[in-house]
């Protein structure tokens, strides 16, 4: 059976299903969805079924004649909730060729148009922006790693002062590489102060993703009232930038997750930081990972953000992963953090811990024994035959998360 087969079996349970098939993904694997199939599930998604989730990824969905084929269909359907159009090569025009289905279905929730591989037109960001500015029903939009420029970002800021469903905003963008991501933004300065501006009128929005802007949004993160999950990562602000953002975060009282990995933080912004975690009384979750907070093996960074924790109580989840801890800071931090009762998960993995440091971590560890209110639930360490060597005495549950 091909792809093909499969393709046309999984749409013909949509029509004929006596219960009604809900949810549907179909990952092509850069196959050309051909006219029998496209017409198939057009037709399907025009007749009335149980369809609630469709995930098309992957996929040469054909022209752009082919394409407003079943955006039409989408655009009519009226059982979708959640839409899912990722990596489709749609193409430079696909803002304009998808603008219809935000304009006139009333039943999506949900949009992933991410991984559209190549650079939108204004003409297309603009069709798109104007439909958005419109929408009444939208609350999730991810429009990852579409190569939004400059002013595609400020066309996107002002739709976002008139529209007032959508609570989650995904402009980030990421490449995989080598477990990790790299991510490059190209909304720039200009893009994200317009931004900026749009998100302290706009009080619906309450989790967005900037990774890879590259700019200073300290001053937005100062006065955001409503956010309460925004992802900076992987933006290297430069040292100006870093302590605008680290002191934004002692004065902000919205915000419960922040990541803030591969930002180029060292060892003495972790007293910046620090002092943020200390007056900060919301953030419930905190990424600082692939940052220099121990570089050159100082034990400043660790003694600070360690003496930090010990005052928040608050903060029950936070990565310090890729930090270069080392065994001085490592050492400081982790005797330190012996004293906090309020985390429930902690990652040091990647921190080139030596033996004292391990030993220092199974003290720890047997301190929070019999803490029944505040255990650490996740101690990830990645530490090659530390276990072996040191926590021997650890219940099996302990090692379930390495």
């Amino acid at each position: 059976m091909d792809f093909y087969d499969v393709l046309y079996e999984l749409i013909n349970m949509i029509l004929h299903s006596s219960k009604g098939l809900k949810i549907l993904e179909i990952n092509g694997n850069e196959h050309r969805l051909n006219y029998r199939f496209r017409t198939l599930l057009i037709y399907a998604l025009n007749k009335k079924n149980a369809l609630v989730s469709l995930r098309l990824l992957n996929l040469i969905i054909g022209d752009i004649e082919e394409q407003k084929e079943l955006v039409i269909a989408l655009s009519n359907n009226t059982t979708l909730v959640s839409l899912h159009l990722s990596n489709n090569q749609f193409g430079k025009l696909a803002g304009k060729t998808l603008a219809p289905i935000l304009l006139k279905n009333k039943t999506l929730t949900s949009l992933n148009f991410s991984n559209n591989r190549r650079e939108l037109t204004i003409k297309g960001v603009e069709a798109f922006a104007y439909a958005l500015s419109e929408n009444t029903t939208l609350r999730s939009l991810t429009l990852s790693n579409d190569s939004l420029t400059r002013e595609g970002g400020i066309i996107l800021a002002n739709a976002l002062f008139k529209n007032k469903a959508l609570k989650s905003l995904d402009l980030g963008r990421k490449y995989p590489f080598v477990n990790d991501y790299v991510c490059l933004n190209k909304i720039r300065m200009e893009g994200a102060t317009k931004l900026a501006s749009a998100l302290r009128e706009n009080k619906a929005l309450t989790s967005l993703n900037l990774s890879g802007n590259r700019r200073k949004l300290g001053d937005f993160l100062r006065e955001s009232s409503t956010l309460t999950t925004l992802d900076l990562s992987f933006n290297q602000y430069e040292l100006e930038g870093r302590k605008a953002l680290l002191h934004a975060l002692g004065v902000n009282n919205s915000l419960t997750f922040l990541n803030l990995a591969g930002n180029g933080f060292y060892g003495h912004d972790g007293r910046t930081l620090a002092q943020s975690l200390i007056t900060n009384v919301t953030l419930i979750a905190l990424d600082i990972s692939k940052n220099r907070f121990g570089a050159f093996d100082d034990a400043y960074g660790g003694q600070l953000l360690a003496d930090a924790l010990c005052v928040n109580n608050t903060l029950r989840w936070i990565n310090i992963s890729n930090n270069s801890l080392g065994k001085n800071g490592g050492y400081v931090f982790i005797k330190t953090l012996g004293k906090n009762n309020a985390l429930t998960h902690l990652d040091l993995s990647y921190n080139q811990f030596n033996v004292k440091c391990r030993k220092a971590l199974t003290e720890a560890y047997k301190s929070k024994v019999g803490n029944t209110t505040t255990p650490i639930i996740s101690l990830a360490i990645h530490q090659k035959n530390w276990k072996k060597n040191v926590l021997q005495t650890a219940p099996k549950d302990f090692f379930a998360s390495f």
